[in-house]
C-alpha cells in the first residue's frame, strides 16, 4: 500500500490504477467505492487501459455505481481502444449474453478469437492446431 501511495504521489497511472482497485475490494483498507472512483478517474485521465476496465465493472455490478449496463459498454469498448487485452475477453461476454449490446454471437466468438490470439502465443497454437482460421 505504501508504495503504490508513493506511486500515486508520483503521478503513476499504474498505482492509481492499483489504488482504485484497493479500495473496491477492499484490500488493506476499508473499501471505500467513491475513493475507488476517485482514483480510477485519475488513472483514466492519463489513459491507464484497465482503469477502463474496472470502471466498466463497477458499472456492470453497481460497485460505487448504480448498476448501468450502457456505461458498463461504453467503459469496455474505451478499455479495448487504450489496449486492454483482457476488455476484449469481457466485451466478448458482454456480446454473447446480450448485456447492455445486442446480443450478438459472431461477433463475440470474434472477440473471443481475438483475445486468444493477441494474449497468448499458445492458444494462438492451440487454434491452429485444431484447424481454426486465425485471419477469419
Amino acid at each position: 500500500l505504501a508504495i503504490y501511495d508513493e506511486g500515486v504521489k508520483k503521478g503513476d497511472a499504474h498505482s492509481l490504477y492499483r489504488m482504485g482497485v484497493i479500495f473496491s475490494e477492499g484490500q488493506l483498507v476499508t473499501r471505500d467505492y467513491a475513493k475507488s472512483q476517485e482514483y480510477l478517474r485519475r488513472a483514466m485521465d492519463m489513459g491507464y487501459a484497465d482503469a477502463y476496465l474496472q470502471t466498466a465493472l463497477s458499472y456492470r455490478y453497481g460497485q460505487g455505481v448504480d448498476k448501468n449496463y450502457a456505461r458498463y459498454v461504453e467503459y469496455l469498448n474505451k478499455a479495448v481502444e487504450a489496449g486492454s487485452q483482457d476488455a476484449i475477453l469481457e466485451l466478448s461476454e458482454a456480446l454473447m449474453i446480450g448485456l447492455g449490446v445486442e446480443r450478438d454471437v459472431s461477433k463475440a466468438i470474434e472477440a473471443r478469437r481475438l483475445y486468444f490470439t493477441s494474449k497468448n502465443d499458445i492458444w494462438r497454437d492451440v487454434l491452429g492446431i485444431y484447424g481454426y482460421s486465425l485471419n477469419e
